[in-house]
């Protein structure tokens, strides 16, 4: 499985397209996982995260149920329409802006070479789109706060494929997967793994 790396760095932007040119970064950003006191979390479930919340600086997201990864920080000017935003440590998002905001259909790519299309709110990826990683490695489908969420499929170089559910991230319901060395199975399946009521079948 794989988890958004971002390293974010504050500095100028590159602004084009129909974004309003005089927008600037004022004060701070920050970037990390943001802390809460809730840690029991279960599959499925989510808190929100408030716009004052701690953030606990880190560059790697935990593989951990309720694990909410992002930035914060302040602009001075306001984006709206089609545009180009770059930061200096090559984070790049081309696609639409509202109300000074990643809102709408773009194209993200992360600093260590994945890259998202599809539909995102308040800059976070949210309904359908497709990821590219790095190594090769794809997903498409659903996204919900910024994780697999709904139906997609996921397509290792390895030869591994998943299409079915998934909830919070996490491969979770009904679906099917096509192993490496060609067998199938179909079933259920929680926390990533062939769990419940299911068939597989053997290649010949």
């Amino acid at each position: 499985m794989h988890h958004t790396r971002m390293t974010l760095i504050a500095g100028l932007l590159a602004c084009s397209g129909l974004v309003q040119a005089d927008v600037r970064v004022e004060g701070p950003v920050e970037y990390g996982v943001f802390s809460s006191q809730y840690k029991d979390f279960q599959p499925g479930e989510r808190v929100l995260t408030r716009s004052n919340q701690d953030i606990e600086r880190t560059e790697e997201i935990p593989a951990r149920l309720g694990t909410k990864f992002g930035m914060r920080y302040s602009l001075a000017g306001k984006r709206e329409g089609e545009g180009t935003l770059t930061l200096p440590d090559g984070l790049e998002y081309v696609g639409t802006w509202k109300d000074g905001q990643i809102n709408g259909t773009g194209t993200l790519t992360q600093p260590n070479g994945d890259v998202y299309e599809g539909t995102l709110v308040a800059g976070r990826r949210e309904g359908k789109g497709k990821v590219t990683y790095e190594n090769g490695d794809t997903y498409e489908g659903d996204f919900k706060d910024d994780r697999r969420d709904g139906q997609g499929t996921f397509t290792g170089t390895d030869g591994y494929v998943y299409t079915g559910s998934w909830v919070a991230g996490q491969i979770e319901g009904e679906g099917q997967v096509t192993y490496p060395d060609g067998s199938v199975y179909v079933g259920t399946f929680r926390n990533d793994l062939a769990d419940g009521t299911g068939k597989i079948t053997y290649p010949d």
